[in-house]
C-alpha cells in the first residue's frame, strides 16, 4: 500500500511514488542472454518540495523530456457546483521549482471545465469544456449518491477549447476545437500540431485526427486492421439494472517526435503515431497473460506497469520491437501505479507526509533471477537527488 498520508478521491487512484534509477537501455548489439536483466527495487526519502501543499495527486502523472513532473490535485468545491469536480494542474522541476497552472481566470471563457492535459517541452495543453458567455441560472443540483443542493448554473452553450500555456504557467491562448467527434484526449506535436483521440458519435467508434494549430481537423488517421476495438464504450456495472457504458480509458505518451496512444488495460497493441500522421503498431513482447495498464512516461525506453495484479512490476520495452529489455520489481509494498516518470534513467515521482510534498529515489539490486551483468559497463547507476 502507498502512503497512508494520501487521501482517496473518486476521479482516479492517489497515489505517492519513488525516485530511482533503472537499467541502462539495452545495447544495439547482440545481447549476451536472452532473459532480460530484472531488478528489486527499494527507496529512500529526498527532500521536501518547497511550495507545494499535496494531501491528494490524482493521476496521470506526466513529465517531459527534462524530468519535469506534472500532476493535478483535487481543488475544495465551489459553493455554486457543490458535486462538480475540479482540479488544478502543478508541475514539479528535479531542482524542485514549481509552477502552477489556473484555468479559473481565462479571458473571454466562463464555466472552464477540464477534461485532459498534456505536457510537452514547449507548451502544457488543456483539453477544455467552456462557454463564450455566463449565463447563470439556479439549479437544484444531484450528486451521484443523491444528495441535493441549490446553486447556480451557466446555461450557455458549451464547447470543446484547447487552451495553450507556456511551461512556467502562463496563459498564451485559447483555442476553439473542430466539432467534427467527439474529442476525449488531447496531445501536441513538437510542430504545434495537435493529436486528438476520441469517439464517432455515430456508432462510438474509436477516432484518431490530426489537428492544425488553430483547432481546425487535418485528417483522420487509419488505424490498421484489429488495433483498436469497435467501439470505444465498454460496458459498465450499474447499480440499477440497466444497461451501462462508459468510455474505455486511453493514454498519450511522448515517445522522440511522436506520441504514444495506450488503450489501457487491454490486450490490443500500442499505437506510435507521427508528426506526419502515420500509425505503427508495437506489440509487447510480454509473458503470456501479461498486458499493458499504462505507460510511465520516460526520455528513453518504453516502461510499462502491467496486470500482475498485488505485484508492483514495470517492464521496459523496446520502441522498435516492442521485446522487453528490463524488469523491475517494486519492494516496500508499493505498486507500480507508485512511479511517476522515468528520466536519465531515474524514476521520478514523490511521496506525501503532512501535506507536503517529498521526492523519493530507489536503490536497485539484481534479483535472483536475472542474468550477471556486464563488467565492461555498470547495468545501473544510483543517482541521489
Amino acid at each position: 500500500m502507498i502512503s497512508t498520508t494520501l487521501l482517496c478521491v473518486s476521479l482516479s487512484t492517489l497515489l505517492t511514488s519513488m525516485f530511482l534509477t533503472p537499467s541502462a537501455r539495452a545495447d544495439s548489439g547482440p545481447q549476451s542472454s536472452p532473459v532480460p536483466p530484472s531488478y528489486a527495487v527499494s527507496f529512500e526519502r529526498g527532500e521536501e518540495v518547497p511550495g507545494v501543499d499535496a494531501p491528494a495527486i490524482v493521476l496521470p502523472f506526466q513529465c517531459v523530456e527534462d524530468g519535469t513532473v506534472y500532476f493535478n490535485q483535487p481543488k475544495p468545491p465551489d459553493a455554486a457546483a457543490p458535486f462538480t469536480p475540479s482540479l488544478e494542474l502543478s508541475s514539479v522541476s528535479p531542482s524542485r521549482e514549481v509552477h502552477t497552472f489556473l484555468l479559473s481566470h481565462i479571458p473571454d471563457l466562463f464555466d472552464v471545465q477540464e477534461r485532459d492535459f498534456y505536457a510537452s517541452d514547449s507548451h502544457v495543453v488543456f483539453l477544455v469544456k467552456a462557454a463564450r458567455e455566463n449565463k447563470q441560472a439556479m439549479k437544484t443540483l444531484k450528486a451521484p449518491d443523491g444528495a441535493e443542493a441549490h446553486g447556480s448554473e451557466n446555461n450557455a452553450e458549451h464547447r470543446p477549447y484547447i487552451l495553450v500555456f507556456d511551461r512556467e504557467g502562463r496563459y498564451e491562448e485559447a483555442v476553439e476545437v473542430d466539432d467534427a467527434f467527439a474529442i476525449i484526449k488531447i496531445s501536441e506535436f513538437p510542430s504545434g500540431s495537435f493529436l486528438a483521440y476520441g469517439y464517432e458519435r455515430s456508432d462510438h467508434s474509436p477516432k484518431l485526427a490530426m489537428l492544425k494549430d488553430d483547432g481546425k481537423l487535418i485528417k483522420f488517421l487509419e488505424i490498421p486492421s484489429g488495433a483498436a476495438p469497435q467501439s470505444a464504450f465498454i460496458p459498465a456495472p450499474s447499480d440499477r439494472g440497466t444497461s451501462a457504458a462508459r468510455i474505455a480509458s486511453a493514454q498519450f505518451v511522448r515517445s522522440e517526435r511522436n506520441i504514444v496512444v495506450v488503450q489501457n488495460k487491454t490486450d490490443f497493441p500500442l499505437l506510435e503515431v507521427s508528426e506526419a500522421g502515420t500509425v505503427r503498431v508495437i506489440r509487447p513482447k510480454l509473458p503470456e497473460g501479461v498486458r499493458v495498464d499504462t505507460l510511465i512516461p520516460s526520455d528513453g525506453n518504453l516502461y510499462a506497469r502491467v496486470n500482475e495484479s498485488g505485484i508492483g512490476l514495470i517492464y521496459e520495452l523496446n520502441p522498435q520491437d516492442g521485446e522487453v529489455v528490463g524488469r523491475f520489481e517494486i519492494a516496500d509494498g508499493r505498486q507500480a501505479a507508485n512511479v511517476a516518470c522515468v528520466h536519465d534513467r531515474k524514476f521520478l515521482s514523490f511521496d506525501s507526509g503532512h501535506g507536503k510534498l517529498i521526492q523519493l529515489f530507489g536503490k536497485l539490486e539484481p534479483s535472483a533471477a536475472s542474468p550477471k551483468p556486464s563488467t565492461s559497463r555498470p547495468v545501473v547507476e544510483v543517482h541521489n537527488p
